[in-house]
């Protein structure tokens, strides 16, 4: 497959559905800022001690897998299957949404280990300059972003009834891996330009500031679905 393989059907299938996208959206993304928003306020709290942090974190991490799988299983059973969805819910059963939050929460506590060891060894052997610290972060998010696109079909295989293993995601993927890179790419290149309009780190924060971030909250949980379901539909099911 092509580098722009994926990319394209991702931004097309954006482009043909965007209000059923966003119907269905709404009600998850305004929970999942609302659980985000949450976690700003305790951790400009009181002080409270790493154990005590660290779960709290993943119980946010979790919360916001929950309201992200309510919007992914009705979004793709609609894309893969043509099954009409509301604004609330949808008819599919309660373990598709208790399973894909699960396997997300799973995915990202994984990639996130992976993340932190690697900023945590690199920093441990020499000191970065800015330079070096931005060639390690498109480095470290292209390959962990190339990964989880290989194996992604472990989530959609959820809402159409055929759940998949990691082992058996990898080998659906096999062959794409060009089409993998090009989403990679393309989800850093969204992520990059969406913190343009965002104030620096300490900076004095805008009345437009909340906009921003909800703006952008909302276009990467709709970039980020949609290529989950584009990648099973043009490996798994082959369409």
């Amino acid at each position: 497959m092509g580098f722009f393989a994926f990319l394209r059907p991702t931004l097309g299938l954006l482009n043909q559905r965007i209000f059923a996208a966003l119907r269905l959206s709404v009600l998850p993304v305004l929970c999942g800022l609302g659980i985000w928003m949450l976690g700003r306020l305790y951790a400009g709290g009181e002080p409270s001690t790493g154990l005590s942090y660290l779960c709290f974190v993943l119980l946010e991490l979790l919360a916001l897998c929950f309201c992200h799988a309510w919007f992914a299983i009705r979004w793709m059973r609609l894309v893969l299957l043509g099954e009409p969805q509301t604004a609330i819910g949808g008819l599919f059963p309660p373990r598709a949404w208790r399973r894909y939050g699960l396997r997300l929460f799973g995915l990202a506590c994984g990639f996130w280990v992976v993340a932190e060891g690697v900023v945590a060894t690199t920093d441990h052997f020499w000191t970065l300059r800015p330079t070096g610290e931005w060639v390690r972060y498109i480095t470290l998010y292209l390959g962990l972003a190339f990964v989880f696109h290989r194996i992604s079909p472990v989530l959609a295989g959820v809402p159409v009834g055929a759940p998949l293993t990691r082992g058996e995601a990898w080998r659906a993927t096999r062959g794409a891996n060009r089409a993998c890179l090009g989403l990679a790419a393309g989800t850093l290149f969204l992520s990059s330009i969406l913190k343009f309009p965002m104030a620096p780190e300490g900076a004095e924060i805008s009345a437009y500031e909340p906009l921003f971030i909800v703006a952008a909250f909302w276009i990467q949980v709709l970039a980020f679905t949609s290529a989950v379901t584009v990648v099973y539909r043009r490996t798994v099911m082959g369409e």
